[in-house]
């Protein structure tokens, strides 16, 4: 279900991106020239991240959110392992959650490694 059809069935929504991702998705000049090889060495932001980053940042919303209410925490992919994290971080916060399609741990380590 996306998020419209949730709220209008009377549920509280909050999409949100992990940091550099989405909305907030760092896109490198090398790409917009589709420059392959300065592309291969530019660096990027993402690297500096961790998996540490990504719950904290979740975290932080999921106590935010639980103030008002039981919360249902959601992740795809690189989120789903973050929802993972979450979860075993904070399990007093969340009602239920939706790991979909977590990506691999080794996987998504090998994504943000420099």
């Amino acid at each position: 279900m996306c998020v419209q059809e949730l709220t209008l069935r009377g549920h509280r929504v909050v999409a949100m991106d992990l940091p550099l991702h989405g909305s907030q998705a760092f896109v490198p000049e090398s790409y917009q020239r589709q420059d392959l090889a300065a592309m291969a060495t530019e660096p990027s932001p993402v690297a500096a991240l961790s998996l540490d980053d990504y719950e904290k940042h979740v975290t932080r919303i999921v106590r935010r959110a639980a103030a008002h209410g039981p919360v249902v925490l959601v992740g795809h992919s690189l989120g789903g392992t973050t929802v993972s994290r979450v979860s075993n971080a904070v399990p007093e916060l969340l009602h239920h959650i939706g790991p979909l399609d977590p990506a691999p741990v080794a996987s998504a380590l090998a994504v943000l490694a420099p």
